[in-house]
């Protein structure tokens, strides 16, 4: 399971929009799973994907897949307790229910990571 604390949400959204020091403190928690999630979202690596999946973080694979576009893929991250990550998928592909929830609930943190994900893939 995909475990992200608020700030290492936050630190992740900043590292996407292109901070250098976000992207260094990324690299410094000791989280590899979060340097290829930001190699996938922020550079398109397809490497990154494989890497995930290959060491056992299928629940960051699922979530790259479902901020393309696989609405099973965001069904597959709420089956897997993974709802903060389906959560902000649904966010970036619009999906209301998903908007609504995570700024009645004010999780500013995880509203940041799905702009900052919208962001970057409407830039590509």
């Amino acid at each position: 399971m995909a475990y992200l604390t608020d700030q290492q949400a936050q630190t992740l959204a900043e590292a996407i929009r292109g901070n250098e020091k976000a992207q260094t403190n990324l690299q410094r928690l000791g989280k590899p799973e979060l340097i290829m999630v930001l190699d996938a979202i922020a550079f398109g690596d397809d490497h990154a994907v494989e890497w995930l999946r290959e060491n056992g973080h299928d629940d960051w694979g699922l979530f790259i897949t479902a901020i393309d576009g696989d609405p099973y893929a965001i069904q597959g991250l709420f089956d897997t307790k993974n709802a903060r990550l389906a959560q902000v998928a649904g966010y970036v592909l619009g999906e209301p229910r998903q908007i609504e929830y995570l700024r009645k609930n004010n999780l500013k943190a995880w509203i940041n990571l799905a702009e900052a994900v919208a962001e970057q893939l409407s830039e590509e």
